[in-house]
């Protein structure tokens, strides 16, 4: 079965990619998986025919073969074998209307506050959703070097309640990976102060001892306003 959807996430998941976005139509989450255990999605899996990446504000069109819900993630489908194609791209402001109707407005993410979940409480209670749309406020870019390894975060607040995730946005990551250790206002991005933003949240898969499902920024879309 063919489905065509709304690119609101490529994130970096492992060495591959976690690919995410609203279905045309219905306006359901989709979360296209491989048939790995983790579902994680290699190249080629998430290119079009000539190479290029599916990237955010396409409109994709992927043969899915089957639901594949986990508790964590219950808007898995498993991709059938067909190449991704490119339906078309919307500019941000063009998209803003399919938008604005799925921008969350809860302040608590996923059934918690602060930046995991613990996996041990999903299997008591599987979630409704593991990917959600957000307007955050009050961002701030934090660059940090743990380890020997670059790591970007964004501090912001969402409906009054204080948040700090990790990017897996690569585009945006890229985009923020000069800054210096520290944090830096919103607008070192690029972004000018009219520009509203949006970030994909998606739940991360269990993780270390702990088995923690992290909330990830896995895309990041700037919408300039209308001249």
């Amino acid at each position: 079965m063919e489905v065509d959807f709304l690119c609101l996430a490529n994130s970096w998941k492992h060495q591959g990619r976690c690919v995410a976005g609203l279905r045309i139509g219905d306006g359901r989450w989709i979360r296209p998986v491989s048939s790995t255990p983790d579902g994680t999605l290699f190249s080629p899996t998430y290119r079009y025919r000539d190479g290029a990446e599916a990237t955010l504000l396409d409109v994709v069109r992927v043969d899915i073969a089957r639901a594949n819900p986990g508790y964590h993630q219950p808007e898995n489908w498993l991709l059938g074998p067909k190449r991704w194609t490119k339906v078309r791209h919307y500019e941000p402001h063009a998209a803003w209307p399919l938008l604005s109707p799925h921008i969350e407005s809860a302040t608590v993410l996923f059934g918690t506050y602060g930046d995991y979940v613990d996996y041990s409480a999903v299997l008591r209670n599987p979630l409704p959703s593991s990917l959600t749309l957000v307007e955050p406020d009050e961002v701030v870019w934090i660059a940090q070097t743990r380890e020997g390894r670059r790591r970007l975060y964004a501090a912001f607040m969402l409906g009054g309640e204080p948040y700090r995730l990790s990017i897996t946005d690569p585009v945006w990551f890229q985009r923020l990976a000069t800054l210096e250790e520290g944090g830096h206002e919103r607008n070192v991005a690029g972004l000018s102060p009219s520009d509203r933003m949006l970030f994909t949240i998606s739940l991360g898969e269990p993780f270390g001892p702990s088995q923690r499902c992290f909330k990830l920024i896995a895309g990041v879309i700037a919408i300039p306003p209308l001249v």
